[in-house]
């Protein structure tokens, strides 16, 4: 017996097969698609991850040339290869880790700097230069203290004697030594900065003009907006991988908003309420104004150039009357590094560096001239012989109403590089 299959229901059958196999095709191609985006989601993951450990690979066992680009093989990871390279930035070393994998590659960026643990660092480190520290008035200093071998004593200024029962609210080491040294390379990093711009082709180099915004990441090419003459730094934002030089001045305004960026030039002026993040590089004169904020990690840096020395100590003190080239104003706040380099000369009366009464570091100050300071320091300071004028007369190796306090100090603060010195990441870039 024969049925007729009428040619209706032979269509919807051809079409319901078509259907099931349109969808099976499609489940297929839906279940290698997530299978390929697992695979590349996992390699993502894995490069990121082998980009953070070459960099504290580097940072601990294994040192990065300057400049060179090296393969690391520590890694076992099928087809994904790590290279590490190490520049600088400002006064901070700056690592780039890349890891490749197939036709895609992953970057990661840090700044990194010295460490301390939190049992070894100094309240303060004071040279030998035959002087005695002598403390006076409300002065603190809490935290190992390294001062000369005539030690530490109680002083008097114009009627005023120390308040306290205790010299140094820590242990006191006294023994001849000088200052612990900034790294030679960070040296020849800060005395080249000026000629920096020299290295680069004319891509790297920004209109003359600023504009209101300017934003460029760490993952492209440097740029550099450099001038002859003086910089005006107002009603504009400047963010990120940024070089403003001038071989005369530059000026930063209340109304200009920097972040991360590089400001370099013979004299800087940063005006009253100033706020943002950044680094200055200057060889004639830093002035910070009043009420200045600059966030961690910013850095301050003063490196001088030779002058001739005066004849006598009369000329000297004559010579003193002029206004300290490095000035920090009251009520003004750093965090991060404030550093004064040069030649020091024991029988000079000038106050290389004045930080005035209301200021607050937080960080470090370093400075191999006369420091004169009337603020606080929540860190560490690194001097060579410290000044304090009253009422016209001149007292060394004198601290007034002076506070240092490096117990204030987060224990994630990583700066300066001082010579030996573990390292450690400063802030990773964008």
């Amino acid at each position: 017996m024969f049925f007729k299959v009428k040619a209706g229901a032979l269509q919807l059958t051809i079409y319901i097969v078509v259907v099931i196999a349109i969808l099976l095709s499609v489940f297929l191609i839906l279940v290698h698609t997530q299978n390929y985006f697992k695979l590349t989601h996992e390699q993502l993951l894995n490069a990121t991850k082998l980009n953070d450990k070459a960099i504290y690979h580097s940072l601990l066992y294994h040192p990065i040339p300057l400049g060179d680009s090296i393969n690391l093989q520590i890694f076992e990871k099928e087809n994904i290869e790590v290279s590490v390279k190490r520049t600088y930035w400002g006064i901070f070393s700056k690592i780039e880790a890349t890891s490749t994998f197939k036709s895609s590659s992953i970057k990661k960026i840090s700044l990194t700097g010295a460490k301390q643990e939190l049992n070894s660092r100094p309240a303060l480190y004071l040279a030998d230069f035959n002087r005695p520290l002598v403390v006076v008035g409300n002065t603190y200093i809490k935290g190992a203290a390294y001062v000369p071998t005539q030690g530490v004593r109680a002083g008097n200024i114009n009627g005023k004697s120390f308040y306290s029962s205790q010299l140094i609210e820590g242990p006191v080491y006294s023994y001849p030594r000088k200052l612990p040294q900034v790294s030679n390379e960070l040296q020849q990093q800060i005395k080249f900065i000026p000629e920096k711009f020299k290295e680069l082709s004319d891509s790297h180099f920004l209109p003359n003009t600023i504009v209101d915004s300017i934003s460029n990441s760490f993952h492209s090419p440097v740029q550099i907006l450099y001038e002859k003459k003086a910089i005006n730094l107002e009603h504009c934002r400047l963010t990120g991988n940024l070089i403003i030089q001038s071989d005369n001045k530059i000026t930063v305004t209340l109304t200009a908003k920097l972040t991360d960026v590089i400001l370099i030039a013979p004299e800087i002026e940063i005006k009253d309420n100033v706020k943002g993040t950044f680094q200055a590089f200057a060889t004639e004169k830093i002035s910070v104004g009043k009420n200045v904020t600059l966030q961690y990690p910013s850095a301050l840096v003063m490196n001088k150039k030779e002058e001739k020395k005066a004849l006598d100590s009369t000329k000297n003190i004559i010579h003193n009357n002029s206004k300290s080239r490095f000035k920090i104003d009251k009520g003004s706040a750093i965090e991060g590094i404030v550093l004064d380099l040069g030649e020091y000369n024991p029988q000079s009366y000038n106050s290389d560096i004045l930080i005035e009464e209301n200021t607050e570091i937080l960080g470090e100050l370093y400075a191999t001239g006369n420091i004169e300071l009337k603020g606080r320091v929540k860190g560490t300071v690194y001097a060579n012989n410290f000044l304090t004028r009253e009422k016209g007369s001149i007292y060394q190796n004198h601290l007034f109403n002076v506070t240092i306090d490096v117990s204030k100090l987060p224990e994630e603060y990583v700066g300066l590089d001082i010579e030996n010195k573990d390292k450690g990441i400063v802030k990773w870039l964008y």
